[in-house]
């Protein structure tokens, strides 16, 4: 049985990982790195840290821990950047809660990222 966190993950997705704030409160974000994703088109309605009620259009099942602020687009890096350079519009999703659940022995995690769509334009990315 293959592990959880290959298990129907065969899509690509972009990554650009939160790394903390700028002075103004906005995420700063790592340079993009391709990820392999199992995406699921959904929606629903999570509660915040503070009671608020945050909209969620998608679920990421990922390999690796994400920050909450990290940004994810559906797809390849060479097809985002092909439509960022003909001024196509593209979605970015903005990971707004992340889940890490072990298997029942604990050497394996089921990790999913709850997405809302993100509608500005890329934070600044850190070389």
């Amino acid at each position: 049985m293959p592990a959880l966190e290959s298990s129907g993950r065969k899509q690509k997705a972009v990554l650009w990982a939160a790394n903390g704030l700028d002075g103004y409160g906005q995420y700063k974000v790592d340079s993009p790195v391709e990820i392999v994703v199992r995406w699921e088109e959904s929606k629903s309605e999570v509660q915040s840290g503070n009671s608020d009620t945050i909209a969620v259009d998608a679920e990421a099942t990922v390999d690796q821990v994400m920050a909450v602020g990290s940004l994810l687009y559906l797809g390849d890096e060479v097809t985002y950047n092909a439509a960022i350079a003909a001024g196509t519009s593209v979605y970015r999703y903005r990971v707004v809660a992340f889940d890490s659940i072990p298997d029942a022995k604990g050497r394996h995690f089921d990790r999913r990222a709850l997405l809302a769509k993100e509608s500005t334009s890329l934070p600044t990315v850190n070389s």
